[in-house]
C-alpha cells in the first residue's frame, strides 16, 4: 500500500487541434489507500481512495500558471463488496466514482464528476467450469474522460469534442479452466 506521493513532471508536446505546442511542467500530492477487509467469511469488501492536488508549476502560457492540470479529478475511488453463497455463487458490485476535472490547462471548462455502478454475479458448476454475469455502468452515468479546447458561451455554436465513458451493457460469460 502507498500512502502517500510527490510527482514533478514536464511534458513537451503539440496539440493538433489547437495548433499550439504545449511545454508545462506539473506537481502533484497526493494520498493514496487500498485495502480489503473479510468483514465475515462470506463477505468481503475492497476498497480504494486516491486524493491529487496538481498544480502547473511553469508554462510556455504564463496565464495557466497556478492552475490544476487538465483531466485531474482531485478524488477518485473504487468500492467493492462481494459475498459468497457456499462455494458456488459471488455476487456483488463495484461503485467506482470520480469528481469534476477541468478540460483544459485554463480551466474554463468543466468536466463533471460521476459515479458508476458495474454488478456481477458468478456461478461455479464444477471444478473446471463457471458462468458470468456482469454489468457495466448499469445506471447510464454520463462520464466524460477528456474533451477538447472550447468553451461553452452564450449565443454561438457551442460546440466541443469529447469522449464519454461507455453506456449500459451487460455480459454473460462462460469460463473454463483447464
Amino acid at each position: 500500500m502507498q500512502l502517500h506521493f510527490l510527482a514533478n513532471t514536464k511534458e513537451s508536446n503539440y496539440e493538433a487541434t489547437t495548433q499550439k505546442k504545449i511545454d508545462n511542467t506539473y506537481r502533484s500530492i497526493g494520498l493514496e489507500l487500498d485495502g480489503i477487509v473479510s468483514i465475515t467469511n462470506n463477505l468481503n469488501l475492497r476498497a480504494g481512495l486516491t486524493y491529487t492536488k496538481g498544480e502547473i508549476t511553469a508554462a510556455r502560457d504564463t496565464s495557466i500558471v497556478g492552475n490544476i492540470p487538465r483531466r485531474l479529478p482531485a478524488v477518485m475511488f473504487n468500492l467493492i463488496p462481494s459475498y459468497s453463497i457456499g462455494s458456488k455463487v459471488n455476487i456483488g458490485f463495484a461503485l467506482l466514482g470520480f469528481t469534476k476535472s477541468y478540460a483544459q490547462d485554463n480551466n474554463s471548462l468543466v468536466m463533471p464528476g460521476y459515479l458508476v455502478l458495474n454488478p456481477f454475479i458468478n456461478y461455479n458448476i464444477g471444478k473446471y467450469l463457471s458462468l458470468n454475469l456482469s454489468g457495466n455502468n448499469v445506471l447510464n452515468a454520463l462520464g466524460i474522460t477528456e474533451s477538447e479546447e472550447g468553451s461553452i458561451t452564450e449565443n454561438t455554436s457551442n460546440i466541443v469534442r469529447a469522449r464519454p465513458i461507455p453506456g449500459r451493457t451487460f455480459s454473460f460469460g462462460v469460463k473454463y479452466n483447464f
